[in-house]
């Protein structure tokens, strides 16, 4: 496979020129997507008040699955809004609705976040279990060995979430499947970990500058950040347009 060629500062230049193009757009989505989580937020947190005096297993029970309910919530939102930011990277007119995926999008989503999630805690485990059962550490302190064995575990995690980054991309843009999402990021992102972290971080800080200024900003500055990965994703994924043969074309 041809090695893709990508560029951080060509993303997040392409993120601001185009950003004005559908800033309406763009806003309307944005306070959707936040009025929704904040809404809902808002609703778990009232009923998960009101079961608060109840017995403390049913009352940390109930509490896991408002958690679970909301995450979930959040994510269906957040994949709307990636498919947003690919249509746009491609050239498409969004609509308003797709920031509700289908169905079964949703469900083999939710599916690959589970995996991603067990992922990142198989890779960390070893240091939270020196801790939970104070495995002898031979003469160091336990707090300070489980730190010097989280560090090299956090680089790993952080290395492979890299390469696995774009498993929903795949999913919302091409409908692949759960394992198949993930053989194909890890597959493109080869050999380009560090424009990724480089990429995501600058994304990171273009999203937090939203926030410091008055948190209004961050209408402004979320698609910013989110048009600048989709862009990456494109880059990596290859897919063009399909384009009607020419007359030379042969088959």
């Amino acid at each position: 496979m041809q090695e893709s060629m990508f560029d951080v500062e060509e993303a997040i230049s392409f993120a601001f020129d185009t950003i004005g193009k559908h800033l309406v757009f763009f806003l309307t989505v944005t306070v959707l997507f936040f009025l929704i989580v904040i809404v809902s937020g808002i609703i778990l947190e009232l009923l998960s008040l009101a079961v608060y005096e109840m017995n403390n297993i049913v009352s940390i029970a109930f509490n896991i699955v408002l958690g679970i309910i909301y995450w979930v919530i959040f994510s269906i939102l957040y994949m709307g809004y990636i498919l947003i930011t690919i249509k746009i990277v491609d050239g498409k007119t969004p609509d308003l609705s797709d920031i509700f995926p289908r169905y079964n999008i949703i469900i083999k989503v939710i599916l690959a976040h589970i995996i991603f999630l067990f992922i990142g805690f198989l890779i960390l485990s070893p240091a939270v279990m020196l801790v939970l059962f104070g495995i002898d550490t031979v003469g160091i302190p336990l707090f300070l060995a489980a730190d010097l064995l989280f560090l090299p575990l956090f680089v790993v995690y952080v290395i492979i979430g890299t390469r696995l980054w774009f498993f929903d991309y795949y999913i919302m843009d091409q409908d692949t499947g759960v394992w198949e999402s993930f053989s194909l990021s890890w597959m493109v992102t080869r050999g380009h970990v560090f424009d990724l972290l480089v990429l995501f971080l600058l994304s990171f800080f273009i999203f937090v500058a939203g926030i410091i200024a008055c948190c209004v900003g961050v209408l402004y500055t979320a698609p910013v950040a989110a048009l600048a990965v989709a862009y990456a994703y494109r880059k990596f994924s290859g897919v063009e347009e399909e384009k009607p043969p020419g007359p030379l074309e042969v088959h």
